[in-house]
């Protein structure tokens, strides 16, 4: 039930031994679904220990840990959100044989039932398990539960949109700082931005219409210097990726063969920039901030064509694993990532930079096999639940 992989020969119409392209392309995008939600989980992982930069002159056990963390947590894993936002992108637009303002609208009430529902059920369950929390730790102290002050936390609707708030320290090339925000369910940013930017495919549409590879570089060049509006539920991330999912499907061309054509050098690209990004740290360092886009860029479409030849090799993924990637990805962070931690500490303890790193990197896999057993228990008691909660209904 739970093997990810699994070994298959499929023949194309002609019975040479391939798939066609559009079954490849198909297959593709199901193969990468949840490999990025277990990368995702990965980002959320970071260890208990303060994160501290790597001395690399000085190479000590304690530097291998924090190295780690930045290959897995700060750089590799990092192209998981861009690539969903690309297969959104491109599934949004797929099929459409003629667009209007009819086909907008049915597009938009379907996203209603398979992105704002479960957004909103989502950072309600996380609003009342913090606010039931609250009041545990209120009641263990023998205070009384201020209801109020409780609220001041969340900042009124905040919770629903941006009572997070990280990166204030980062800057774009004209030197603004440009910070990020999400809900009280953190991860959901990524969904609250594709909400955001699938309202405006009206406008996507015609922009890839109109503006042709122009419009993408334009976007592009947005992104690697991060001077964009500085609108929360609107980054620049969100529209560039979907961006350019779109831009295959609304021009009829097979995603996956169009950048095959150009593997070459996006295999070179991020060869060349993976251990310059992890040497400055990702994002988290000026340096690093500033190549960072590029790598994210080249990987986030290379990604695609690692994951076709997986699929032409005859891998692919067990069904079940990928109904369940966004509920992994809903529920991981709030209370399934901090308790696989504990459990993993208690039985390889918490002492040395060798038991840090051994529960760092189980972390992630007990926290997914978790969150899908949970996902299992949920579709055999609460079935209709389970569908609401996941945007399947």
């Amino acid at each position: 039930m739970f093997t990810f992989c699994k070994r298959r020969i499929t023949l194309d119409g002609a019975g040479d031994g391939l798939l066609d392209a559009e079954a490849l392309q198909s297959k593709t995008i199901d193969y990468l679904r949840f490999p990025m939600a277990l990368a995702v989980v990965f980002i959320h992982s970071a260890g208990d220990v303060p994160m501290s930069p790597v001395h690399y002159d000085a190479f000590t056990g304690l530097d291998f840990y924090n190295l780690l963390r930045v290959v897995f947590s700060h750089v590799l894993t990092h192209i998981a959100v861009p690539v969903f936002y690309v297969i959104s992108g491109y599934l949004y637009f797929l099929n459409v044989k003629q667009w209007s303002w009819n086909e907008y609208k049915r597009k938009s009430r379907s996203r209603l039932y398979t992105l704002v529902i479960p957004y909103l059920l989502w950072n309600v369950a996380a609003l009342l398990l913090f606010g039931g929390w609250s009041v545990v730790k209120h009641y263990m102290a023998s205070h009384v539960w201020d209801f109020s002050l409780f609220l001041e936390q969340m900042r009124g609707l905040s919770w629903l949109w941006n009572v997070n708030e990280w990166g204030a320290n980062r800057t774009n090339w004209l030197g603004y700082t440009v910070p990020m925000t999400g809900p009280i369910n953190l991860p959901l940013w990524f969904l609250r931005d594709l909400i955001v930017v699938s309202a405006l495919s009206h406008l996507v549409y015609y922009w890839v219409r109109y503006t042709r590879k122009w419009g993408l570089l334009l976007l592009a060049l947005c992104y690697v210097s991060n001077v964009f509006p500085l609108i929360q539920g609107l980054r620049v991330s969100a529209v560039l990726f979907f961006t350019l999912g779109a831009y295959f499907s609304i021009n009829k061309r097979n995603m996956v063969m169009s950048l095959r054509r150009i593997e070459g050098v996006l295999a070179l690209l991020t060869i060349i920039l993976v251990p310059v990004v992890v040497y400055y740290d990702g994002v988290n360092t000026h340096v690093g901030s500033l190549i960072y886009p590029f790598y994210v860029l080249s990987a986030t479409l290379f990604a695609f064509c690692c994951a076709s030849r997986m699929v032409q090799r005859g891998c692919r993924p067990n069904a079940f694993l990928t109904r369940s990637c966004f509920f992994v990805y809903a529920v991981h962070s709030v209370v399934i990532v901090p308790i696989s931690m504990k459990i993993l500490a208690l039985v390889f303890g918490n002492s040395s930079w060798l038991s840090f790193s051994v529960v760092y990197m189980l972390s992630p896999f007990l926290t997914v096999l978790m969150c899908v057993l949970l996902y299992a228990l949920m579709l055999r008691c609460f079935p209709i639940l389970a569908l609401w909660l996941t945007g399947k209904r």
